[in-house]
C-alpha cells in the first residue's frame, strides 16, 4: 500500500513539473533545467568520474534523509513530499525536451533521461515504502519498557536496503552510460 502512495506521489509530481513549466518564462526554464542537470553548466570540462561522484552524493543524500526521516513519525508526511520534488524534477525535464524540441526531445528524454531513472524510482519508491513503515511502527514505546516489533527485523531491513542501493547504483551506471550520448545531443540544440 505504501509503495502505491508513493508511486502516487511521483506521479502527481510528474503532473506538477510539467504543468510548472508552461508557467514561467524561458530563461528560468533555461536554469532550472541546467541545475537538473549539473554537467551542462560545464559542458566542456565534463568527466565521467565528476559525473559518477556528484550522481552518487545526491543519490546517496536522499536515501539517507529518507531513513533518517524513518526513524521519526514525521518521515511519514516528509517521505510523499521528497518523492513528490523527485517526480516533478523528472516532469520538468521531460515536458522542456518535449515542448523545445518536440518529437527529438522526446527521443532525448527516452535516450537520457528514463533509462537511469528505471532505477532510480525503484530505489527510491522502495527505500521510501520501507522508510515510511519504520516511521509508522515506531521501535520505542513509551508505555512499556520494552521495544514494540515491527514488521520486519533490521536484518530484513538491512537487506531490502542494500538490494535497493544496488538499484540505484545500476542508476548511476546507466546515467553515466547515457550522458555521453545527452551531451553530445544537447550541446548543439540549448548552448
Amino acid at each position: 500500500m505504501l509503495y502505491f502512495i508513493l508511486f502516487c506521489t511521483f506521479v502527481l509530481g510528474n503532473i506538477c513539473g510539467s504543468i510548472f513549466l508552461k508557467k514561467i518564462s524561458y530563461d528560468t526554464k533555461m536554469s532550472i533545467f541546467t541545475f537538473f542537470h549539473p554537467f551542462l553548466r560545464n559542458i566542456d570540462i565534463y568527466t565521467k568520474s565528476m559525473t559518477f561522484r556528484n550522481l552518487f552524493l545526491y543519490n546517496l543524500f536522499i536515501l539517507l534523509s529518507m531513513i533518517f526521516l524513518g526513524l521519526f513519525n514525521l518521515g511519514y508526511i516528509f517521505i510523499p513530499i521528497i518523492i513528490t520534488f523527485i517526480g516533478a524534477s523528472v516532469g520538468f525535464r521531460v515536458g522542456f525536451l518535449v515542448s523545445y524540441f518536440k518529437l527529438k526531445g522526446l527521443w532525448i528524454a527516452l535516450v537520457g533521461i528514463y533509462p537511469q531513472y528505471l532505477f532510480f524510482i525503484i530505489s527510491f519508491l522502495g527505500i521510501g515504502s520501507l522508510s515510511m513503515s519504520l516511521s509508522q511502527n515506531p521501535f520505542k514505546s513509551l508505555n512499556n519498557t520494552r521495544i514494540t516489533k515491527n514488521i520486519f527485523t533490521n536484518r530484513e531491513y538491512s537487506l531490502l536496503f542494500c538490494f535497493f542501493l544496488i538499484f540505484s547504483f545500476l542508476g548511476i551506471i546507466t546515467e553515466i552510460s547515457c550522458s555521453p550520448i545527452l551531451k553530445l545531443i544537447l550541446k548543439d540544440m540549448i548552448l
